[in-house]
């Protein structure tokens, strides 16, 4: 996959685009309408397409006064991990926060597995032992 057709798009991306790369890391998956519920709230997204089907994504979504960033659903389909698209989705992601952040936002991002090493590189660093993120499932409500 050549860099060149990476495309970033400043509008909210498809249920399908969301879904298949999520589905292809096994993320939870949504329901449609969940999903596009969900997906208005992307301020800024970005994906990396494909003539079948979208490789990989990132968006970023915020609160109403531009102080809080949430750089979310970073997914790759396994298949092209290590060349190139998620360097790609997070260059995108950090230009555009670079341009469009104020200087005291909150950017914050939640990651597994191994790919904190390619979120390092992008200036994010731990929070621990300072703050910890936490999630709570609802079916523990």
């Amino acid at each position: 996959m050549d860099l060149c057709y990476y495309t970033g798009h400043e509008r909210v991306p498809s249920v399908a685009t969301y879904r298949y790369p999520s589905e292809a890391v096994g993320m939870t998956q949504r329901r449609a309408g969940t999903a596009a519920a969900g997906l208005t709230a992307s301020l800024f997204a970005v994906e990396v397409p494909s003539d079948d089907h979208p490789i990989g994504m990132g968006r970023v979504i915020r609160d109403g006064e531009r102080v809080f960033f949430q750089v979310s659903d970073i997914v790759e389909v396994p298949a092209h991990r290590r060349r190139g698209a998620g360097r790609a989705i997070m260059t995108r992601i950090t230009t555009y926060l670079r341009t469009h952040a104020p200087d005291n936002a909150s950017i914050n991002l939640i990651t597994d597995g191994g790919s904190h090493y390619l979120h390092r590189k992008f200036g994010f660093v731990a929070t621990a032992p300072g703050a910890i993120g936490m999630k709570s499932p609802l079916e523990s409500r």
